[in-house]
């Protein structure tokens, strides 16, 4: 029977790669001819095309050893005989250098540059060629269940996932896979306590094995119930974090518990509390805590009573118990008067020289407030700066001379200004009438942060202040001709992250300013009150201002520009007077405070809504003038500092003349009544001092706790020593 053209089959085959290197595995492939009236039985390859055939199956591979042309043919015959041929060219080059893939194992693939995918089983593109010397990234990549074991082959042993391979010749990689077994982590927990394991697996000791994926890192964590001592057994399990490339056995110790006994004590009228709770003494005073816990106890005095000191074991003294050891504190309060009471033992030295101080109080142990004071003292013929602490029952001088033997200048003028930032003290001073400087006590030492500040050096420094907005410094100063025909306002900021001063003049200035006093608005910027001085007329010259000085230096006016204290505020600035005034910012309600004396009376005002208003019940301000001690027209100076709460609460204090030859000093608690418009006095007046024949020099005002001021003074006696005192205020 005659066979017909469309019964023949059809031969078709593919040459991969194409071109091919020299000596480079071909690889023939037949699997793409197609049968017709019958199944192809025969497939025979002639790789040369001289007529013989060199090879037979569906696929097979050679090489070639000379660069040439040679026509490849395939010839396939099925079971009826009939046959079919085709033809195809290989291009064999010395300008390529090929790269063949192989996978072997239980899953995975090799991929790379030129669609490069190759499978086991030769599935996928696993030959490329590229120009000789060409770099190939390759990465072997898993399958679900199987992990990658390493390369082999022409290429250099790895068990990295990522190979790079330099084909300066043909090259054949080969990348093992088998199937993955995981790694087995055993956890033996010793002497209580739990561990668990990320990823999740392990919760012991309620279970304790778990088989990971090889290589997984996996951590460890001792969770709490018993004190933990470490992780032993493999060496990788020391630090609890492992890595899973094998088996691993890991021991976590813990000692048992254990707890330790507070007893506290309570002798006098008042509680003692503590954090973590337990402790709630005289109702509760043993608790258990666990050891090596740290237990903060909080005293609390009653009223009419005070807070004095920690007695029993010596870890109680700053109320920071470490239970190492069972602990017993005793809290003592002793009965105090409503009033005023000494805070610390005074400082006494034989000089007339020391006539000033500054006080700043850190807040965060209301219990006991710790109070810093800085004050010049005599040495040598020349005033020295020091600052001391008191906690309440040590006073103790911070490092040496702040001003390291450099003179501090005189006079009243030259009071030390005094800051905390974050509880510790800044200090600010001027020396020589010429510079300010400015240092910090770090802990152990004055660590400098100005050691020139000045902005013409042909004019003497006066006033120097501070003041803090978070953790950064603002620094004012005056500087003025003695014949107060030229003045200058300065003010500079030091941020503490570049240890950066920057600022300068303040705009507008006056040519006849006496002296300033900064606070800080909510806003940062700073509150900057003056009071202009005629040198023509001697005399001061209304009204005051307060300027607001933003953080990019510019200024206005904090009330509505040219708005002043109301008319009665000039006829305090009357000829002769020796003026004090202070300003301040309500941490409440954010509004601007300022305190004037004309030696006759004191006078309270606040900034609302753009108007100055009195807090004495009308417009001027004025606070009746029982405030002052008899004949004290020639009051010398007044300060006045700023209270959280309802409202305003101010504390004024005044250096007053009571005699020809003797000064004290008045202090009174202000607080702003709102339904009455009014400032309630609290306290009464006071005479700080308590005694006769001492002369006032300087007078300081802080806050220790709500409505309890603190005053630092300074006082000469008959003997011309000086006596530097911290007095505070209990109002129940």
């Amino acid at each position: 029977v005659a066979a017909f053209a469309f019964d023949r089959p059809v031969a078709q085959f593919a040459v991969t790669p194409n071109p091919t290197a020299i000596a480079a595995v071909v690889r023939f492939d037949a699997s793409s001819s197609v049968p017709r009236g019958a199944a192809l039985t025969r497939y025979q390859w002639d790789f040369d095309g001289d007529g013989v055939f060199d090879a037979t199956g569906v696929t097979t591979e050679t090489s070639f050893s000379t660069e040439s042309d040679p026509r490849g043919r395939l010839r396939v015959t099925d079971t009826a005989g009939l046959t079919s041929d085709a033809v195809r060219t290989v291009s064999v080059t010395s300008a390529v250098r090929q790269l063949d893939l192989t996978v072997v194992g239980d899953g995975g693939r090799i991929t790379g540059p030129s669609a490069l995918d190759c499978r086991a089983s030769n599935v996928g593109r696993c030959v490329a060629t590229f120009a000789p010397a060409t770099s190939v990234a390759l990465t072997a990549q898993s399958d679900a269940g199987t992990r990658f074991v390493g390369w082999s082959g022409d290429c250099a042993a790895s068990t990295a996932a990522t190979l790079t391979v330099t084909l300066n010749m043909n090259r054949r990689c080969v990348a093992t896979f088998t199937r993955d077994v995981g790694a087995t982590l055993n956890v033996t927990v010793a002497g209580g306590g739990a561990v668990i394991s990320i990823p999740a697996g392990i919760n012991c000791p309620n279970d304790c094995t778990e088989v990971f994926a090889q290589g997984t890192a996996v951590t460890l964590t001792a969770t709490p119930g018993a004190r933990f001592l470490g992780f032993t057994g493999d060496a990788d399990c020391a630090d609890g974090a492992l890595s899973m490339d094998g088996d691993r056995n890991c021991i976590a110790s813990f000692a048992a518990e254990q707890e330790r006994m507070l007893t506290i004590t309570v002798r006098g009228d008042g509680r003692v509390a503590s954090a973590p709770a337990g402790i709630n003494c005289p109702s509760s005073c043993s608790a258990m805590f666990a050891e090596q816990s740290a237990v903060r106890l909080t005293a609390t005095a009653a009223s009419g009573s005070a807070f004095a000191r920690w007695e029993g074991d010596a870890d109680c003294a700053d109320n920071l118990v470490a239970l190492n050891v069972d602990r017993q504190c005793t809290a003592v309060f002793e009965p105090r008067d409503v009033g005023w009471q000494l805070h610390g033992p005074a400082l006494v030295g034989a000089s007339t020289l020391a006539r000033t101080t500054s006080v700043a109080v850190d807040r965060t142990t209301p219990a006991i407030p710790i109070v810093y004071t800085a004050t010049t003292v005599a040495n040598a013929g020349r005033l020295d700066l020091i600052v001391e602490r008191y906690d309440g029952q040590t006073r103790v001088q911070l490092g040496n001379l702040v001003n390291e033997g450099s003179p501090v200048a005189t006079g009243e003028s030259f009071t030390p200004a005094l800051v905390l930032v974050d509880g510790a003290p800044v200090v600010a001073w001027t020396e020589n009438e010429a510079r300010v400087r400015v240092k910090r006590w770090d802990g152990s030492a004055w660590v400098s942060l100005a050691d020139n500040l000045s902005l013409d050096p042909a004019l003497p420094v006066f006033d120097t202040q501070l003041s803090t907005f978070g953790d950064q410094l603002i620094v004012a100063w005056l500087q003025r001709d003695l014949a107060r025909t030229t003045a200058r306002m300065v003010l500079k900021r030091y941020d503490p992250t570049t240890q950066q001063w920057r600022g300068g003049l303040v705009e507008p200035s006056e040519a006849g300013v006496v002296a300033i006093r900064l606070s800080t608005a909510a806003s940062g910027a700073a509150l900057l009150m003056f009071v202009p001085y005629s040198p023509f007329s001697a005399n001061l010259e209304g009204p005051a201002r307060v300027l607001q000085v933003a953080t990019n230096g510019t200024t206005s006016d904090v009330c509505a520009s040219g708005v002043s204290p109301p008319a009665p505020m000039d006829v305090l600035l009357s000829p002769g007077a020796l003026l004090g005034f202070g300003v301040a910012r309500s941490a409440t309600t954010g509004e601007t405070v300022v305190a004037m004396t004309n030696g006759e009376a004191v006078f309270v005002n606040v900034c609302r809504a753009g108007v100055w208003v009195g807090l004495d019940g009308s417009v001027s301000g004025r606070v009746t003038e029982d405030f002052l001690a008899t004949n004290a027209q020639s009051l010398a100076r007044l300060s006045v500092a700023q209270e959280e709460g309802i409202g305003v609460s101010v504390v004024v204090g005044a250096l007053t003349r009571n005699s020809e030859t003797s000064f004290g000093f008045s202090v009174r608690v202000l607080t702003e009544d709102a339904a009455a418009t009014a400032m309630v006095p609290t306290g009464g007046v006071v005479a700080v001092n308590g005694d006769t024949g001492l002369v006032g020099r300087s007078l300081s005002l802080a806050f220790a706790e709500p409505g309890g001021p603190v005053v630092a003074t300074l006082l000469n006696d008959s003997s011309a020593n000086y006596i530097a005192r911290t007095v505070r205020y209990f109002p129940f």
